[in-house]
């Protein structure tokens, strides 16, 4: 019962609690555990951004690669430890890249916080970790800088508030959730098959990869466990 639809397996007590999200069979490592926090953000930053120039909203990558492994620690996680994967946006003449890091096995932070989400311009740059945002000039100088949370409290009061104001969520799932959700998925099938794949933005398929459409679910669930058709 606990497995669910996965393949049946003997007992390991690392599918199990916090641990299951490493696994292929279960999770999604940690891209999809604590980088879908961090891509959120940067969806909705670089999303923010490209429409105050003018190019709209960004909508979901073209193209995805990814690079990594596991290199660090020598345990039975699938997934990687170490991970670097390039989103590209747009068209030709007006691309954006979105670049998310993972390094789950460092002491220290970067851009002075222990993690986060960053928009690099030719005029600026602006920092956005857990509990505060900071802009920063071509010299380095601060900007602007601001303070608050990024736990779930704020974001399911603004979502009530919605409810009633009919208003658009901080974080709706249209633009940012949704979206945040495929550049993990996408990035963790990516570094899977080991090579940069094409993105359809309507049908969410992979231009000519059979390999890479087929880990976007279950070749087979296991019974009782079945996948209805909608």
């Amino acid at each position: 019962m606990w497995i669910g639809p996965a393949p049946k397996r003997p007992f390991n007590v690392n599918r199990f609690h916090g641990r299951w999200r490493w696994l292929y069979d279960f999770g999604t490592g940690d891209l999809g555990n604590d980088g879908v926090h961090r891509l959120d953000m940067a969806v909705a930053l670089l999303s923010a951004a490209s429409e105050a120039q003018g190019d709209g909203p960004i909508g979901l990558p073209s193209t995805i690669f990814a690079n990594g492994g596991k290199w660090y620690f020598d345990d039975s996680q699938e997934f990687p430890d170490t991970m670097q994967v390039n989103y590209e946006f747009g068209t030709a003449k007006k691309t954006k890249l979105l670049t998310y890091e993972m390094r789950v096995w460092v002491p220290y932070g970067y851009l002075a916080e222990s993690e986060g989400s960053a928009v690099f311009g030719d005029k600026g740059y602006l920092v956005i970790g857990n509990e505060r945002w900071t802009a920063y000039g071509k010299g380095g100088q601060v900007l602007g800088k601001g303070e608050g949370g990024s736990h779930e409290a704020p974001h399911v009061q603004n979502f009530i508030d919605c409810v009633k104001s009919r208003e658009k969520p901080y974080c709706d799932l249209e633009t940012v959730g949704h979206s945040a959700s495929v550049l993990c998925h996408a990035g963790n099938i990516a570094a899977r098959v080991g090579r940069k794949l094409t993105l359809d933005p309507v049908t969410e398929v992979f231009a000519n990869d059979p390999q890479a459409n087929a880990l976007r679910g279950r070749s087979e669930y296991r019974k009782p466990w079945v996948l209805p058709e909608v």
